[in-house]
């Protein structure tokens, strides 16, 4: 017979599990969040991957600013409020304990998902804040305080794990806890309880230190702003890979009233991405093998250039198109 004890970390170790899968379930609404407002600004989703490295490619959005800070919210709002609507119907009488395991696990992830909003804020008051992440780039777009922004994260966690409580999530959960022990007739105290969900929650971010340390380093990174005189105007800038793997890619293009033809060429000069545009903002992976490349930008400003451009390069477009 199983001591009560080892009935909890199996137990334990059945949620954490339940939690991983939940992972699926979770970046489902992320992205979705994402997609959502990208469609409600006129954008189409080319690419919706989930799980680990999950993303979304979208095209086409014509954002305003309050739009595009709300595209990057999005992520965590939408989980938000789908779990403030969950916890409206979960039901503590409910026998099954798995039902209890993933309403708890689903709420410590959402509620986690709140602690990069609380602390980057107030990170981007003292350094830079991580490049292309969701909330470095909702404080660059919206220009709201970053103590405010750290502040309304910080709000939501309480409302959403008060919900919890007066639903009686963490009630049913310490009781079943309890249950559990009364073979061996241990109780287990409040302090306990509080210890296992600080291991659950240590769990949660060793694997996502995990995840954060298989990710490829980055191989190039620029921003910058130019004017543009020439009918047709090409940069250059070269980079290196020094492992092959696949690699997150972020770009962020504005160049209204002209259009720009975005090309990756390898060292054999072939074309391993190309995306022509008037303005995008794109987030997506590119698996690249070791060895040099070359990141071009041609700015096409008059039509007779873009004709001759589009010829150039094999594009079939018409004249009443260009």
């Amino acid at each position: 017979m199983k001591t009560g004890m080892g009935k909890m970390i199996l137990q334990t170790a059945g949620a954490l599990l339940i939690w991983l899968l939940l992972i699926y379930l979770y970046t489902l609404f992320h992205e979705g969040g994402h997609a959502l407002v990208a469609i409600m600004y006129g954008g189409r989703i080319d690419s919706f991957v989930l799980g680990f490295g999950a993303h979304i490619v979208k095209s086409g959005t014509n954002f305003t600013p309050v739009g595009e800070s709300l595209f990057y919210s999005a992520g965590v709002l939408l989980p938000a409020l789908s779990l403030a609507v969950a916890l409206k119907f979960y039901n503590r009488r409910v026998k099954s304990l798995i039902f209890h395991y993933i309403y708890a696990a689903i709420t410590i992830m959402i509620i986690g998902s709140f602690f990069a909003w609380l602390v980057i804020p107030v990170m981007s008051l003292f350094t830079e804040p991580p490049p292309g992440d969701d909330v470095s780039r909702f404080l660059e777009i919206s220009g709201l305080n970053p103590l405010l922004v750290s502040l309304i994260a910080l709000l939501l966690m309480f409302l959403l794990a008060l919900i919890a409580y007066k639903k009686g999530l963490y009630t049913k959960i310490r009781e079943h806890l309890n249950f559990s022990l009364q073979i061996e007739r241990i109780k287990l105290k409040k302090t306990q309880t509080v210890g296992l969900v600080l291991v659950i929650i240590l769990f949660g971010l060793v694997v996502f230190g995990a995840y954060q340390m298989l990710q490829p380093n980055k191989v190039f990174e620029t921003s910058f702003s130019m004017e543009v005189h020439d009918v047709r105007e090409v940069v250059e800038m070269p980079f290196k890979v020094e492992v092959s793997k696949s690699h997150n890619m972020s770009l962020k293009l504005d160049a209204e009233g002209m259009l720009t033809d975005v090309r990756i060429y390898d060292e054999k000069g072939n074309t391993i991405y190309q995306n022509i545009c008037e303005w995008f903002t794109l987030s997506t992976s590119l698996d690249l093998k070791s060895g040099d490349y070359l990141f071009t930008l041609t700015f096409l400003r008059d039509p007779d250039a873009m004709s001759q451009y589009f010829t150039e390069k094999g594009y079939k477009f018409s004249p009443e198109q260009i």
